[in-house]
């Protein structure tokens, strides 16, 4: 079991969440979104603890990019920010984001996070916007090769066994394994699921989210802990009081007695990357 926070760098009750879980051994692994505004406390804090695993968190929805605007136009509004998740899909579909903006921003997101002294092992993307079929075809996957890094993907287990479908769980699913057919070595097939944890942190719905986990394979757990603070709330992020249930979730004693007597094994991506299956 991969235990993985996203949104390393968003704010400060974000990261202190996130260094707290890595420190009481409730997190594996995290993933750095440099363009947050506690993103320099991240990246310290990373650099110092290199026994720690950590990826970049791909970002082009939220806040403002690395790059000066004017070199990535396609990708910001007229206030110089990234636009919301929606926008960027529907202009991706009517090919109004240029890719070469996309690669060059993501880039340079890449390199922030190496030149601050941070030993990387995979890359990921905020809302999830790397898994985007032509996306994950035409970019996502060069890069990783071309940085020699793994790329996190999302199948499964995806169905939470409540009253309701996971729906996003089950489309970044459909997205994964339309993204990955069968051609891809710089990919960790570990099947990512915890969207439902959004709508259910307990250990009941942590249980529903890993009932269907099989043995002898490696599953990530895909989290957001955080303590809302005003930075979280003046971010323009939308996802508040669900961030303190699943750290709380995540630090009970309860639950990693149950992750340990289910027989579930911390891992990171470190201990993946070396075992993607090749093209």
């Amino acid at each position: 079991m991969i235990i993985h926070a996203d949104d390393f760098g968003l704010a400060p009750g974000i990261n202190r969440a996130i260094t707290d879980g890595f420190l009481s051994g409730a997190l594996s692994s995290a993933s750095i979104m440099v363009g947050g505004e506690a993103a320099g406390e991240a990246l310290a804090w990373a650099a110092a603890h290199p026994e720690y695993d950590f990826g970049v968190h791909l970002n082009a929805t939220q806040g403002r990019p690395v790059l000066p605007v004017e070199r990535v136009p396609s990708l910001v509004g007229r206030d110089g920010r990234f636009r919301p998740l929606g926008a960027f899909v529907s202009r991706g579909m009517f090919r109004r984001i240029r890719v070469a903006e996309l690669e060059a921003e993501w880039r340079a997101q890449i390199a922030r996070v190496r030149q601050a002294g941070v030993k990387i092992s995979h890359l990921d993307s905020h809302q999830h916007v790397h898994l985007i079929p032509a996306i994950f075809r035409k970019l996502a996957v060069r890069l990783a090769e071309d940085e020699g890094l793994a790329v996190r993907t999302m199948h499964g287990p995806v169905v939470h066994r409540g009253p309701r479908l996971d729906v996003k769980g089950a489309l970044l699913a459909l997205a994964t394994r339309v993204g990955l057919g069968r051609r891809f070595r710089y990919v960790v097939r570990s099947r990512g699921a915890g969207t439902s944890l959004r709508d259910a942190a307990t250990l009941e719905g942590l249980k529903a989210v890993l009932r269907d986990a099989r043995p002898g394979r490696t599953y990530e757990l895909v989290v957001h802990p955080g303590i809302v603070d005003e930075a979280l709330r003046a971010s323009g992020d939308a996802y508040h009081d669900g961030r303190e249930a699943e750290r709380k979730l995540l630090e009970a004693e309860e639950t990693r007695a149950w992750l340990q007597l289910a027989g579930f094994r911390l891992a990171d991506f470190r201990s993946k990357a070396s075992t993607a299956r090749p093209s």
